[in-house]
């Protein structure tokens, strides 16, 4: 399948004088009746909601400006605008509380709307107008004149790109008029394409991502980027296993006996290498690994919770820092979903999938004791199935080898995403809920035999590990992950489902990859109740204040 993606991006001198004299500085009416593209966005007003009373000349500068985009297969796109704005104004009463954005995408589905600075979520709000959605990003502070403030605004567009067949299009920009001393643009394109020309000459490039740079961009500018490029139907990811010279006989995760290798429990941990190199290829980047070095840095690093599991993120973590620098996002931990396995497979990237299903009599639940990479989509004994590398088998299909059954995928993705998030891990005998400060609930309560799902993107997952050796018994936990938390307390219901010790971590990870951890240990008999509260705060240091148990 070919497509072509043409991409228009414009971005201008912001240099928005104006004075205030009601709310509002409206910009935004005059210059969607003005602009002819379909798909286009650019600064509403600044500073809704002021005293209209006050009136005052404002004027700012985007002193850089990055705008980052990840094209998925179906047209979609996940668009990133960091921003780093200044307030030139001269008149000590021109302070600014706000800045509204818009997008003009006819018929798109706008999904993940949020904002963040250095300390966390931003309030965020939006208002819709025919083909027009209105984004307004509340700074934690006023600006004063002379400062510069810092954000990152998160927006996912559905037909982002346009077309059908093979003729792919895409245009968005900045409205002419904007002030901008410097930008970069970021284009992202599925990890399985093949570019086949691009213009005009990019900046930089590492395989499929692609970027532009400007300095000191004064009037109108415009860059129009056409970048054509053919879709594959297969992902060339290396096979990895898990028993294999020289890390098979490492020790895995914080085990302390010789016998617990990576060999015999390494699988997640060597499924997870093998993602990284193909994020690695896929971008051009030279720093490679292997399961052996991946498992050292998971075990330096808190990519282990303390019962040995694998927190899935961490592994876009370790591809991220330098000097590997590699763009792989953690998107989500779920049940396992063909369709979405299928997006994700068709936009070029490889998922981690959970197999093997075996009975915890404790908890009374299935679980996945094994883990695979599923590569693609292809046919076996007339039957569709997935193709997979598999750290014990190789390459082989999910038919074959597990039934084409599988209980848990993990994904990841090149867009980039905030990777804010709280993760959970508890052994048994005990299952667990958690609460957020707005009283949403993800978990499981099994006095009422009622799974919650009610915290977006948090999934309570039954995970395993089994002895490849089968010599011990899997090991069993329920882990959950929120995406993008809310400040304040979390309140942990635990329940017992046996008598006996229980372990329960908590982990948090900031904006920037920083991360923190805590403990709970007790024991618990069957039917007791028992609840814990944290409280969440953005800025790091402050993640975990003392826990109060009742």
């Amino acid at each position: 399948m070919k497509a072509r993606i043409f991409v228009r991006l414009l971005l201008a001198a912001i240099v928005l004088s104006v004075t205030i004299l009601s709310y509002p500085v409206q910009a935004g009416s005059d210059l969607i009746q003005e602009r002819s593209q379909p798909t286009t966005f650019g600064i509403a007003y600044v500073n809704e909601g002021r005293d209209v009373s006050q009136s005052f000349d404002l004027t700012f500068e985007f002193e850089f400006l990055r705008n980052s985009v990840g094209v998925w297969s179906d047209g979609k796109g996940d668009l990133l605008l960091e921003q780093h704005i200044k307030n030139t104004s001269t008149d000590p009463a021109a302070v600014m509380e706000s800045m509204t954005w818009w997008f003009n995408w006819p018929s798109a589905d706008y999904t993940k709307i949020h904002a963040l600075d250095g300390k966390g979520p931003l309030k965020t709000t939006t208002e819709t107008s025919e083909t027009v959605i209105f984004v307004t990003v509340n700074f934690r502070t006023p600006l004063q004149p002379g400062q510069t403030y810092k954000f990152k605004q998160f927006i996912t567009i559905g037909e982002m790109i346009f077309g059908s067949g093979d003729y792919w299009t895409a245009n968005w920009g900045i409205y002419p008029g904007s002030n901008v001393k410097s930008f970069e643009q970021v284009l992202a394109l599925p990890a399985n394409s093949t570019v086949t020309s691009v213009t005009p000459a990019v900046s930089e490039r590492h395989g499929n991502i692609l970027i532009w740079r400007g300095d000191n961009t004064t009037g109108d500018y415009s860059l129009v980027i056409e970048v054509p490029y053919v879709l594959s139907d297969s992902i060339a990811v290396g096979l990895f296993l898990q028993r294999a010279d020289p890390w098979g006989d490492d020790i895995y995760a914080h085990n302390t006996k010789p016998e617990d290798t990576m060999a015999r429990w390494g699988c997640l941990t060597t499924s997870g290498a093998m993602l990284v190199n193909y994020f690695a290829a896929t971008q051009d980047r030279a720093n490679y690994t292997d399961p052996g070095v991946l498992n050292t840095w998971m075990i330096n690093n808190s990519g282990y919770d303390r019962l040995y599991y694998v927190k899935h993120a961490w592994f876009g973590k370790y591809a991220r820092q330098t000097p590997r620098d590699i763009s792989m996002y953690w998107n989500s931990s779920a049940g396992y979903d063909t369709t979405l396995l299928d997006y994700y497979l068709r936009s070029g990237y490889p998922v981690i999938l959970g197999v093997k299903p075996e009975f915890d009599p404790v908890t009374k639940r299935y679980y996945p004791s094994h883990w695979v990479v599923a590569t693609g989509k292809t046919t076996g004994d007339g039957v569709d199935t997935y193709s997979i590398n598999d750290p014990i088998y190789g390459q082989t299909t999910l038919k074959k080898q597990y039934l084409n059954n599988a209980l848990v995928m993990v994904t990841f993705s090149a867009s980039e995403a905030n990777q804010q998030l709280l993760y959970f891990a508890a052994q048994s005998p005990i299952h667990f809920v958690i609460t957020d400060p707005l009283e949403r609930k993800a978990g499981y309560d099994p006095t009422t035999d009622t799974l919650y799902e009610e915290i977006p993107g948090a999934y309570y997952l039954y995970e395993g590990l089994s002895d490849a050796f089968g010599k011990q018994e899997p090991r069993v936990a329920k882990t959950l992950t929120i995406p993008d938390p809310v400040d304040g307390p979390y309140l942990i219901t635990v329940y017992g489902i046996g008598n006996g010790a229980y372990t329960m971590e908590a982990s948090a990870m900031d904006w920037q990859g920083v991360t923190m951890d805590r403990i709970f240990t007790g024991t618990v008999t069957e039917g007791q109740v028992i609840t814990y509260t944290i409280t969440y705060s953005e800025v790091i240091y402050q993640t975990f204040l003392p826990i109060a148990v009742r």
